[in-house]
């Protein structure tokens, strides 16, 4: 493992972070009113005091999850350096850092706010960067472990 990979992971994850919180930051000043394109998308600022579809928990118990699961994807991300295949190396350290970068940022909401910062409609629900960045990351890392031996 050279310098190189995790330092470009890193650089990965500190972009997309810094756009969750640049979007969030958004929603919550300069650009706080509805913004539809159409009937199923637009730019919806909500407070997301639940977790997924906005079932309540609460807030403590949703940290300590967020902590765990941040925990169990840093572990794998530490372990995937050990891979013998350099696609799937890849791949897998992409997918783990996306899921990293979103988890950490709605972390960040929760431990400032107690609650996510959502902007994105989408149908009848309103989403974030990281809740995508979460969803895409663990996609494709499944999709990565079809052909792992």
């Amino acid at each position: 493992m050279t310098l190189k990979a995790p330092f470009g992971y890193l650089l990965l994850g500190g972009v997309f972070l810094f756009l969750d919180r640049f979007l969030k930051w958004q929603a919550e000043g300069a650009w706080s009113m509805p913004v539809p394109i159409d009937d199923y998308l637009g730019w919806e600022p909500y407070l997301n005091r639940g977790i997924a579809f906005g079932i309540e928990v609460p807030t403590f118990l949703i940290l300590i999850f967020s902590m765990i699961i941040i925990t169990i994807v840093g572990y794998f991300f530490y372990r995937h350096f050990g891979l013998q295949d350099r696609m799937t190396r890849l791949t897998q350290g992409v997918a783990l850092v996306l899921v990293l970068s979103g988890a950490i940022s709605n972390l960040i909401d929760r431990l400032l706010y107690q609650y996510t910062i959502d902007y994105i409609r989408i149908f009848t629900g309103v989403i974030n960067l990281a809740d995508c960045l979460i969803v895409a990351g663990f996609v494709l890392y499944f999709w990565t472990l079809r052909g792992v031996k």
